[in-house]
């Protein structure tokens, strides 16, 4: 399972966990303890005001966290040309199989679909395993080309994108340099 779809269903169960054991002091005084079951008088008997803050803000800061990766992207640039061509694919976490592939001088992001996903190789000792996936361009025409990914964790092996119109091969390596918080900075220096 893509580490983006296990974030947001963690994400998910947090805040699930937090509505009905860190919060439940102030639904009470709506509908009483007949809403809330046994979990009201088990979060009350266990600790008081700063207890659940603690646990409160600790279940925050994990949200935050997972929050902060909604949008996970790669700053790329291809190699093996005259100018490089810079690229920034974006995953979305909500929708695991779908992202977009926004060029430097682009007009507007282009929308992609995976098309599959593949396991290359297991690696021994429970470590990431090595995993290709294909992205195809969703476009109105039909003249979208394919992305090819082979990764393992966090680290891209290989990236290349082949155009359909004349099945041209770009090959990209990682642009770690432009990376920053927000997007690839291409136009900030």
């Amino acid at each position: 399972m893509p580490r983006r779809k296990i974030l947001v269903i963690m994400k998910k169960k947090l805040l699930l966990w937090m509505t009905w054991t860190v919060l439940p002091e102030r639904s009470a005084g709506v509908c009483g303890n007949r809403c809330l079951g046994n979990t009201f008088y088990a979060s009350n008997r266990t600790g008081g005001t700063m207890n659940k803050l603690f646990v409160f803000l600790i279940v925050m800061l994990f949200c935050a966290s997972v929050a902060a990766d909604e949008n996970d992207f790669r700053c790329l640039k291809s190699i093996g040309g005259k100018t490089p061509l810079r690229l920034q694919f974006m995953f979305q976490t909500d929708k695991p199989d779908t992202g977009y592939a926004i060029y430097q001088n682009g007009s507007r992001p282009i929308a992609v679909k995976m098309l599959k996903e593949r396991e290359v190789r297991r690696i021994p000792g429970g470590g990431p395993s090595v995993v290709e996936a294909q992205w195809e361009e969703i476009t109105s025409d039909g003249s979208g080309g394919k992305y090819i990914m082979v990764s393992q964790g966090a680290r891209i092996n290989e990236f290349r994108y082949i155009r359909k119109k004349d099945g041209k091969l770009f090959k990209f390596e990682e642009d770690i340099e432009e990376w920053t918080e927000k997007g690839c900075a291409w136009n900030k220096k």
